[in-house]
């Protein structure tokens, strides 16, 4: 996601919507946790991967769904002169904020867990989506055979934690 991300943004310098010194993503969080602080790295590393001058501002909220509040959020990054906005958030709030921005230069979305096309049809961009069949199916069939959960799933053990990612089928992109 942080490469189409990039993808986008390097067409915007090229076009002279925004200069290189105007490369800037924000990115709506839910918590300071390993799990989303990994999935905003990434998402950055893959858009500096395409534009090395890129810079991200992280804006917290504190909960994992609210609408109101990651939208405000969002409107922050905005305001803040964010050209892309992702998230690691559970609702529609940070793509609304970029549909119904009123600037000058267009603010795009990347989702997560779900499709915001339908609610933002002009600044939606891609987004990526957690697959648990893998996961539930291995952990399921182990607890029904009386085997160890972390021994029956494909993925990387570390201790009882366990992950895994697109070669796996953990992780999926959505529409483009």
């Amino acid at each position: 996601c942080g490469k189409v991300a990039g993808m986008k943004i390097k067409q915007m310098i090229d076009e002279n919507i925004i200069t290189k010194e105007q490369a800037k993503v924000g990115y709506v969080a839910a918590f300071p946790l390993p799990e989303v602080i990994s999935g905003y790295t990434s998402f950055y590393l893959g858009v500096r991967s395409v534009v090395p001058e890129a810079v991200m501002t992280v804006k917290y909220t504190n909960t994992w769904s609210s609408y109101s509040t990651e939208k405000q959020a969002a409107k922050e990054l905005v305001d803040e002169d964010c050209v892309v906005i992702s998230q690691h958030s559970d609702t529609a709030g940070p793509a609304t904020a970029c549909e119904e921005t009123a600037s000058d230069v267009p603010v795009f979305n990347v989702s997560y867990n779900q499709s915001m096309l339908d609610v933002a049809p002009t600044t939606y961009l891609t987004g990526c989506k957690i697959n648990w069949m893998p996961y539930m199916k291995a952990a399921v069939d182990a607890v029904l055979n009386g085997n160890v959960i972390e021994k029956n799933i494909e993925g990387n053990i570390n201790g009882n934690d366990v992950g895994a990612g697109f070669d796996e089928g953990w992780v999926s992109m959505l529409e483009f």
